[in-house]
Formats: C-alpha cells, sequence, structure tokens
C-alpha cells in the first residue's frame, strides 16, 4: 500500500470549506497499513492519491477535533471523502440529495419518511403525493457514509440501510400495491 504514488488506485479527497489545520489519513487492509500527515490550508480540497491492491480499505481521519472511520471499496466507490470539520468524517460524495417518494398506486397516500444519515436525523417528515404522483424534498440529506431510510404507508413498513455509498442522485421511496421499495437514482 502506497499513499501519493503515481499509481494510484483510489483518491481520498480532504475537503476544508472552513479552517485548515493538519489532518492525518491512515489506510490498512488485510496485507499492512500506511499513513500520511498532510496540513491543509483553509477553502482547500486537497486530492490524496493511493495505491493498494484490491478489496476492501479501513481509513481513518484523526484531527485536532476528532477522528472518523470507515470501511471503503476504492474500485466500487470511487473517491472517498474527508470533511474537515468539528468533527472530521468520511462521506460517500459531497452531495446534498433531494428525496423523491413516488406513489404508483391509484389512491393518494401519506407517506412517514426517515433518513438518517451518519447517525444523525437528516429529515423526519410526512409527504402526501397523490395518485400516480411524487414528491420531491429537496437538498433534505446532507453528505454521509452510511444512511439509513425508513418509510411507512398505513400498515406497512420498509427500513434499508444502505452500506454502500448510494448513487449520485435522490434518494427514493417508492409506494406501489405490493408493498414500499427505498433505493436511490443516478442522475447525469
Amino acid at each position: 500500500m502506497v499513499v501519493g504514488g503515481a499509481t494510484a488506485t483510489g483518491t481520498v479527497v480532504v475537503d476544508t470549506p472552513g479552517e485548515g489545520g493538519r489532518v492525518r489519513l491512515s489506510f490498512a487492509d488485510g496485507d499492512g497499513s500506511a499513513g500520511v500527515d498532510l496540513r491543509v490550508p483553509a477553502a482547500s480540497r486537497v486530492p490524496v492519491p493511493v495505491s493498494m491492491p484490491d478489496g476492501p480499505v479501513s481509513v481513518a481521519v484523526d484531527t485536532a477535533a476528532g477522528s472518523d472511520r470507515r470501511e471503503w471499496l476504492p474500485g466500487e466507490d470511487g473517491a472517498l471523502y474527508c470533511l474537515h470539520g468539528s468533527p472530521p468524517r468520511l462521506v460517500c460524495d459531497l452531495l446534498i440529495r433531494d428525496v423523491v417518494v413516488e406513489n404508483a398506486t391509484d389512491d393518494d397516500a401519506a407517506v412517514d419518511v426517515e433518513v438518517v444519515a451518519d447517525g444523525r436525523t437528516s429529515l423526519d417528515w410526512t409527504v402526501y403525493p397523490v395518485a400516480g404522483g411524487s414528491v420531491t424534498v429537496p437538498t433534505a440529506v446532507s453528505p454521509a457514509g452510511e444512511f439509513l431510510v425508513a418509510a411507512s404507508h398505513g400498515d406497512r413498513e420498509v427500513r434499508r440501510r444502505l452500506d454502500r455509498c448510494p448513487a449520485r442522485g435522490p434518494l427514493t421511496v417508492r409506494v406501489t400495491d405490493d408493498g414500499i421499495a427505498v433505493g436511490s437514482r443516478a442522475v447525469e
């Protein structure tokens, strides 16, 4: 495993919207570990190329404001983002996601939707899509590494943990006559 190598197989992007400071990134897999200490300037975005074998990598970030850890599959997840804040967070991307609730039934619906991103409730609303329609809750979910979406309609309920980074688009809740489905949708 090499940090800063010319033949990178993945990239961690340190995003520093506010004050700069020291950031320690550590990487470990079944074959070894590596790390790098960075001094990042304020209002910057610093890419850190990483060369490693295929498979899951445990990534940790440590700063004066705290630490965070997560599993990463560089070949499948793409770049990993480190939000340099208080505390720092390792997230899938920097997108602020909408939530789209689709009603594929012939009746109007009341759908309770809760989204928990990195252990924090981002959305806890009841939306009312008309028959065959949809409701979009704009900019409802902040960037995160883990998402849990729970939705209920009448006596039907679903809870889905999105263990992998969701598609680069809205989180979706689809109500049909057969049940409720939770997912994400790619947007070009």
